[in-house]
């Protein structure tokens, strides 16, 4: 496989900046302390800059500090693990994402394990959500058109500012006639849906677990 300097040198010096080495110099001791060979900071800096790559048993020294596994930092892939990596591929998620999954607890992963099998959470909640997303950046979108036909008017004003600032202002007044006043009415939509749901997965449950007791 052909590695490409430049990419691996500029992913080290992100790396190391994110680890919190300050200076060449600062990780030339670490990898003194931890590999027992010391590099000079020129030499890091031509890691860095895609001169030179590293030995490989440096860049074994370096996936403890940066917290990541070797084809990261060579950049076979882009998540700091291949067991990261895959699930980004299948589910589409970020790695911060899969990373919070990995910290929650059982009880917290059999929440959202119930609430993904629930045809209430896609039909309901997501499609709630798109659409008060897109209603909210329609909102935006409208805002910033109203921003830049205002910024150009400045006091003392001609009488032909005057006749345009008073056709932004009819402008404004339409466009803002455009955004959904109904958002907050869609919060709460969302809200009351997610607490129906909820109630709805474990009222199921709890009916589950009085039937099986009697069964006993």
């Amino acid at each position: 496989m052909r590695y490409n300097y430049k990419k691996i040198g500029k992913r080290l010096k992100e790396e190391r900046k994110k680890a919190g080495f300050k200076s060449h110099d600062s990780l030339s001791d670490y990898i003194g302390e931890h590999n027992y060979r010391q590099f000079k900071r020129q030499t890091i800096a031509k890691w860095e800059n895609g001169e030179e790559l590293p030995p490989l048993d440096v860049l074994c020294t370096l996936c403890v500090p940066f917290n990541c596994e070797l084809g990261y930092l060579l950049c076979e892939y882009d998540c700091k693990t291949r067991e990261n990596t895959d699930i980004q591929a299948a589910l589409g998620l970020s790695e911060t994402a899969i990373n919070n999954l990995r910290f929650l607890s059982k009880d917290e992963i059999d929440i959202i394990d119930k609430l993904l099998c629930s045809e209430e959470f896609e039909y309901n909640i997501l499609s709630k959500i798109l659409i008060y997303k897109n209603s909210l950046m329609h909102s935006i979108e409208i805002l910033n058109k109203i921003d830049v036909e205002m910024k150009d008017f400045h006091p003392p004003y001609t009488e032909n500012d005057r006749e345009r600032y008073n056709l932004v202002c009819a402008l404004e007044k339409s466009l803002l006639k455009e955004i959904d006043t109904s958002q907050p009415l869609a919060l709460w939509e969302i809200q009351k849906y997610f607490i129906d749901m909820i109630e709805s997965i474990y009222n199921a449950e709890n009916c589950e677990i009085k039937t099986r007791y009697k069964h006993a």
